[in-house]
């Protein structure tokens, strides 16, 4: 009789313990993926693009090699969902570097945020301490990269995060941007605007000139293009709206994911507004101007105002349109994107090994997107408690067979 009731309990305990693992999130059961890093590849920063889903409150694990002397540079945004609306909340988005000790090493970061509406794609940054050196304490091995999403903005829906990851080279020179204002701003477009087609995701952005053009706007959706900016040079959008109501907004997001700094702008309605903001009328034409930091290499480095920080890489820069309105509708907007300033040599940049960069082959290129969008962290804590509860389980049913 004895004999049975241990049996039974055997036999219940097992499929108990064989259901808590089953039920433990697969993401709590698999290797958190390593990442490749970016170097330099023909001369010109080449950081590793990488894509996620980023859950409601929730943060993803991923893991990458730095050796001593390495700098890692962590570039991050997220795009707001279709329904996004004006609605009390927040968003944000925050990036951390974790050494194999366990020691935190960010040195500069910004968080990427959006209050009470998310009208724009939100960007932030992370950049880590040269591993090895004594000011950071951060040894070299395997890092841990984090990001995580907080706030309710953005409500249930999972957002795309897109992210950049990049060893920072030294420079040849390191030229600081000049404390003079911008050039006094116009709000003229040309009346001969050619027509762009944007696109409604980054990867398709389509890469345009300087110039004037006219393109429509879907409210509710980012829109994308991107416009090459050299060394020295900054980036300015004036925007001509038809009688409409709601609101454009831009961002400025630089070739590795780091906001750049839109500094000031101007508007036909005398109005004080937020420099990256038109605010649409339905009685009449409504024109605004605006105008980014000089994009230089120089602001990358310590003494650089911090507003500018994420402003140091030249090249194709991402700008993000996004028209919203209480109802869904379409508006015709003339476009002008000028680049403003003298184009300037760019920094040699090398890694310090007899002045040669490194460069990143096509075959980890290739690879840089797999597997990484597993929401690993959040539930380290669960699959901890439920892997002990289901251990105990087990003992207590080799402890009753050993009984028979």
């Amino acid at each position: 009789m004895k004999g049975t009731r241990r049996r039974r309990a055997a036999a219940l305990l097992c499929t108990l313990g064989i259901s808590l693992f089953n039920a433990l999130p697969a993401s709590a059961t698999e290797s958190i993926p390593f990442l490749q890093v970016g170097g330099v590849k023909n001369g010109q920063p080449d950081p590793t693009r990488h894509h996620a889903i980023l859950p409601p409150e929730q943060s993803l694990r991923w893991k990458v090699e730095l050796k001593h002397g390495d700098q890692l540079a962590l570039g991050m945004m997220v795009t707001p969902p279709e329904d996004a609306a004006s609605i009390p909340g927040l968003a944000r988005i925050t990036a951390d570097i974790i050494d194999p000790t366990g020691n935190h090493c960010v040195s500069e970061s910004s968080d990427g945020t959006a209050a009470n509406e998310f009208t724009q794609p939100i960007s932030g940054f992370a950049t880590s301490y040269v591993v090895g050196d004594t000011f950071g304490n951060c040894a070299p091995g395997t890092y841990d990269i984090v990001i995580t999403r907080k706030g309710t903005l953005g409500g249930a829906h999972e957002l795309p995060l897109d992210f950049t990851l990049w060893k920072i080279p030294t420079a040849a020179t390191d030229t600081i941007a000049t404390s003079a204002p911008p050039p006094e701003l116009s709000m003229d477009i040309d009346n001969s605007a050619a027509t762009l087609h944007t696109a409604t995701t980054l990867n398709n952005a389509p890469t345009v000139h300087a110039g004037s053009y006219e393109t429509t706007l879907h409210s509710g959706t980012t829109q994308w293009l991107r416009i090459p900016i050299a060394e020295g040079q900054r980036l300015q959008i004036a925007i001509e709206a038809p009688p409409t109501q709601g609101t454009i907004n831009w961002a400025v997001i630089g070739p590795n994911l780091y906001p750049v700094d839109i500094e000031e702008g101007t508007n036909n309605y005398g109005e004080t507004t937020i420099p990256y903001r038109l605010k649409l009328d339905a009685t009449e034409v409504r024109k605004v101007t605006s105008i980014t930091q000089e994009i230089r290499w120089g602001n990358i480095i310590e003494d650089t105002e911090f507003d500018h920080k994420g402003g140091f890489l030249a090249g194709e820069q991402n700008v993000a349109l996004r028209y919203s309105a209480d109802t869904p509708q379409s508006t015709t907007i003339r476009l002008a994107l000028r680049a403003v300033g003298n184009a300037e040599p760019g920094p040699k940049l090398s890694y310090g090994v007899a002045g040669e960069a490194v460069e990143v082959s096509d075959a980890i290129r290739a690879r840089k997107t797999s597997r990484n969008n597993q929401p690993t962290s959040p539930f380290i804590p669960i699959a901890s408690g439920a892997l002990l509860v289901t251990a105990i389980l087990v003992l207590g049913m080799l402890f009753m067979l050993r009984r028979r």
